[in-house]
Formats: structure tokens, sequence, C-alpha cells
């Protein structure tokens, strides 16, 4: 029960101990909005030769409200435009129809008429493989040669597990390309980790590094993107950072509670680069409006890579398995 005010007292005279700190999260939530008020500013130019990596949290569609979907993807789009991606592995990419599963991908369908020189791997035929997290490559300058699954679960190769957390399913997608400038290969693994549980994103971590381990071959650079669900320093973030990969330092909020509120003090959706791959210029995150419209809840975040000397010659592959 909320205690009583005293009799005569006027209710303003009650916020005045509290008025700084109204006044400074007003200031803040105004310079949050003002944040993200104008037009998206395109990152620049990837180096020459360079690959550019991205990671974009799509946003779930329900097509129960698909006018909402309507709204936001030409900004969509022109997003997918602006970033030029060599690569670029989504999360939330599904369109919900109310059964079980859905036939329907309305945000991958719209991903590859934007990127018309590019194919989807880490994607299938939903009842075999999740098409929810796929990475989308430049066929001109890769080669998809494998592609698999596995949930963050105590179950991990049975498709729609339950999280480590019970309830909505978590999991990592990953691909095998082959860089066609090169010829060295790479692994790109691409996940979404539970985001109440911090007991079950740390179990995520010791499952993500132990099937990396498994499904990577000696030397062979990786690279691990998506949706941590974790600011810089938290323990599942350091952990991978602790086994040896390198953390991109993107700067700033990448989720804006689908309003452009720029509140949280640092990314959760991160790139993280193991041996053989080195940074060609600063990370960088796309924030701002196409159209005054945000493209989705998460704002996509990029880094440009080289494979260096020390990255494993492609193995020949007749393509992507299921």
């Amino acid at each position: 029960m909320a205690p009583r005010r005293p009799m005569g007292e006027h209710p303003a005279s009650m916020l005045r101990p509290a008025l700084p700190l109204l006044i400074a999260l007003a200031a803040a939530l105004c310079a949050a909005l003002s944040a993200c008020s104008g037009a998206a500013e395109p990152p620049p130019p990837a180096p020459d030769g360079a690959l550019r990596i991205v990671s974009f949290n799509a946003a779930y569609v329900r097509e129960s409200k698909v006018e909402r979907w309507r709204r936001r993807a030409p900004a969509f789009a022109e997003a997918l435009t602006a970033l030029n991606p060599d690569l670029i592995a989504f999360q939330e990419m599904e369109t919900f129809t109310g059964g079980h599963k859905s036939g329907l991908n309305r945000q991958l369908d719209a991903a590859l008429a934007a990127l018309p020189g590019h194919a989807a791997a880490a994607s299938g035929d939903p009842d075999v493989f999740p098409w929810t997290q796929p990475i989308l490559y430049r066929t001109a300058r890769l080669e998809a040669l494998d592609q698999g699954f596995f949930f963050l679960s105590d179950t991990p190769d049975t498709i729609y597990a339950p999280g480590f957390a019970g309830g909505f399913p978590f999991f990592c997608s990953w691909a095998r390309f082959r860089d066609r400038d090169s010829g060295r290969a790479f692994t790109a693994f691409n996940v979404h980790v539970d985001v109440n549980s911090g007991a079950a994103r740390d179990k995520s971590v010791a499952l993500i590094l132990d099937r990396m381990a498994q499904i990577t071959g000696p030397g062979e650079p990786v690279i691990l993107l998506g949706d941590f669900n974790a600011l810089p320093g938290f323990p599942s973030v350091r952990a991978f950072q602790d086994a040896g990969l390198e953390l991109t330092p993107a700067s700033g909020p990448t989720y804006h509670f689908n309003m452009g509120l720029n509140l949280i003090p640092g990314p959760i959706d991160h790139i993280f680069l193991g041996e053989g791959l080195a940074r060609a210029g600063a990370p960088f995150v796309l924030r701002g409006r196409f159209g005054g419209v945000l493209p989705s809840d998460h704002y996509p975040v990029g880094q440009d890579v080289r494979l260096t000397a020390g990255a494993s010659e492609g193995a020949t592959s007749e393509g992507p398995s299921g």
C-alpha cells in the first residue's frame, strides 16, 4: 500500500526533492530522442579488398500486424542498400502466421530483393532447418561451402528445442565460406542469446565455444556475431574474449526500444573475430531513420575485415549441406 499524503500538503511539494533527478531524466530522454531524429548516414565504403561484415536483428513480423512491417519495409531495404555488405547475419528474421511454423518469411524475401547480388546461407526448409537466422553473402566475392545449426539448449541438435531457461528457443546458425579473392576459408557463427537469463547466457557461451571447436578446422578463421543481449564487460561477453576472440569495439546502443530511444549505454549486438582475421578500419553502427522510419528495433553493426596470411586455404565443396 502506498503511504498516505499528509493533509493539506500539495502534491508538487512532494516532488521537490526529486526534481533534479526528474530534470536529468527528461534531459537524457530529449537527448536520446534527438540522437535518432535525423536521417541515417551510410557508413563509408569498405577499404579496397576488405570484406564488409554486418550483424542485424531484423525484428520479428506478425502477420496479424503486417501493416507495421509494410510501413518499415522500405526503410529496411534502404538500410541494406546503404550497408552494402559482403556478409550480413540476421536474427529474428521470421514471419509468424499463428501456427507452429510458417512458410512465409517477409524479411528474407525483402533482404534478397534489396541485395540482388546475394544468396542465403545458414537457411533452409523450416521443417528441417530454421531460417530465422540466415546469413546473406555476396556471391561474386564468397562461395558457400557448408552450413548447419545448433540450439542453445540441453538438447542442441533438436530443432526448435527450448532454451536453457525453458520457453523460447534460441540458437546458432553457421556457414563456412571461401573468399574468392584469396582462396581462404572462414566460418561465420550467427547467434541469438537469451535476453532474460544470465545463467542461460553463460551456458550458451560454453556450448557455442565447444561447437565452434568441433565445426572448424585447425587454424580456420571464425567470425562470431549476432544479438548477445549483453553489454561489453558482461560475463558472457568477456568469456568469448577470454577464449581468444577479439571483440570489435562498437560504441553506443544498438537496441533502441523500437522508438529511437538511445538509452542503453552500449551495444548488445556484437562482432567477434578469431585468428586469421584483422580489422580494416573502425566498426560502425548504422543509426537513424530512412524516410522518417526506423528499419528495425535494433541498429545494424558492421566491421570491415581482411583475411590475413595465417588463414586456412578453402576446401572444395559442392555447396552448403543441410
